[in-house]
């Protein structure tokens, strides 16, 4: 290449201006997905726990937490019997050594939880592709 070459970009001045104001632009609309999915996981689960004391429904909580950089959304459950109905109980005994056996884990939470986060997943990647960004594996998740 010539030395001397000289190359002139008209518009750069309003490219990186853009690009600056991309982040900005998408967060808005990423805190309302990440809002959604939050509170479209917790509805589910609410709606497949059983109304037995209402314990369970009345445990799960969700919440939200956006800034510039990015939102968080968390869905818990506060419920005391919480972990054992999700993942179940093994054999026991009662103190006149009457077999009670096992009680199977509900499997409610964590599938949801995890149907939900990929859904999310989706929907953020088509949010940047709407942007016209490029979207690519990421830590050997593969392609979302």
């Amino acid at each position: 290449m010539n030395p001397n070459t000289t190359f002139y970009f008209t518009g750069l001045a309003d490219l990186l201006l853009e690009l600056k104001r991309l982040p900005e632009a998408l967060a808005a609309e990423a805190d309302a997905i990440v809002e959604a999915r939050t509170k479209a996981a917790a509805d589910e689960i609410i709606d497949r726990y059983p109304e037995v004391t209402g314990n369970l429904k009345g445990g799960v909580k969700w919440s939200m937490k956006s800034s510039r950089y990015g939102s968080i959304g968390r869905v818990v459950s506060s419920a005391p019997h919480a972990f054992i109905y999700e993942t179940g109980t093994a054999s026991r005994q009662t103190d006149l050594g009457y077999n009670r056996g096992p009680m199977p884990g509900a499997k409610i939470f964590i599938p949801t939880m995890m149907r939900h986060r990929r859904a999310l997943e989706q929907d953020l990647a088509a949010l940047l592709r709407s942007a016209g960004l490029q979207v690519v594996e990421v830590h050997g998740v593969g392609p979302v």
